[in-house]
């Protein structure tokens, strides 16, 4: 609900849509169900930056909150990401090289 929030301030509908079916449905709903609790705890407490950055109608700080939250986010995706190239390549008998670890 967060994100949708932030999405529709733009203003933009079909930006929104178009984040929702490219990033959120594909990617981040399905690696959400395997964050840690740290992971999810860290999240949230950026969403609280960034709630608390809006409100006090500060452009940077919202932008570096943003930045730091889609990095993390992308470290939790890659570790998933990784850990899932392992069990496949466990699987098969073969083994993950170094972006496939990260889910590139």
């Amino acid at each position: 609900m967060f994100h949708r929030v932030i999405w529709g301030q733009g203003g933009n509908t079909m930006l929104a849509e178009m984040i929702n079916s490219i990033a959120r449905k594909p990617v981040v709903s399905p690696t959400f169900n395997n964050w840690t609790r740290a992971e999810l705890q860290r999240s949230n407490r950026q969403h609280g930056e960034l709630a608390d950055a809006f409100e006090a109608g500060d452009a940077e700080w919202a932008e570096t909150s943003m930045k730091a939250h889609l990095l993390s986010s992308r470290a939790s995706y890659w570790r998933i990401g990784g850990e899932r190239k392992r069990t496949d390549a466990a699987d098969t008998g073969e083994e993950a090289s170094g972006d496939e670890a990260k889910g590139l």
